[in-house]
């Protein structure tokens, strides 16, 4: 008889039903307080203090705990929150130095980089023997090769527009 009532939920040591309010769940125990409490009733055949139990169960929603524990997927690994700092603190550290290393990139060494207008320029302005010997054929393949008409020119574009 002991292990009927363990197998009990206590929606049924209760009489209600599991969509119930918690105000509906207070007043049945009230009533079943009032019928089974041990100092008003001689009767042996209720467990008052499994009346108890049932309603701490469902007023502290330890049997919704429970079912959820009963039902929970284990199949899922948990996360390891450590590794994923430790990943975290790595990642924003390489994106800091990656940054820097970005922003002051030609700040260390006196040449900047240049265009290749630009360079052109300059080995033009170093030997301008170099630049005589060029052909026409050579010309037209450097000036084919990604160079726009102002960097040809050696200005900027509105400059090049004003002009």
């Amino acid at each position: 008889m002991q292990q009927e009532q363990q197998q009990r939920s206590p929606y049924e040591v209760l009489g209600v039903g599991r969509f119930t309010t918690q105000k509906e769940i207070r007043r049945r125990y009230l009533q079943l307080c009032k019928t089974y409490h041990p100092d008003i009733s001689a009767n042996k055949k209720v467990d008052f203090t499994e009346i108890t139990v049932a309603y701490d169960m469902l007023t502290n929603n330890k049997h919704q705990q429970a079912l959820e524990i009963k039902n929970y997927n284990y199949n899922h690994k948990p996360i390891n929150t450590n590794l994923w700092t430790k990943r975290s603190y790595i990642f924003g550290f390489a994106l800091v130095a990656l940054t820097f290393a970005y922003a002051y990139e030609g700040r260390s060494s006196s040449s900047k980089a240049l265009l290749p207008h630009e360079k052109r320029k300059l080995a033009t302005a170093a030997h301008p023997s170099a630049a005589n010997s060029t052909t026409a054929s050579d010309q037209e393949q450097v000036k084919s090769n990604d160079v726009t008409p102002w960097q040809a020119a050696g200005t900027s574009y509105r400059e090049w527009r004003k002009g």
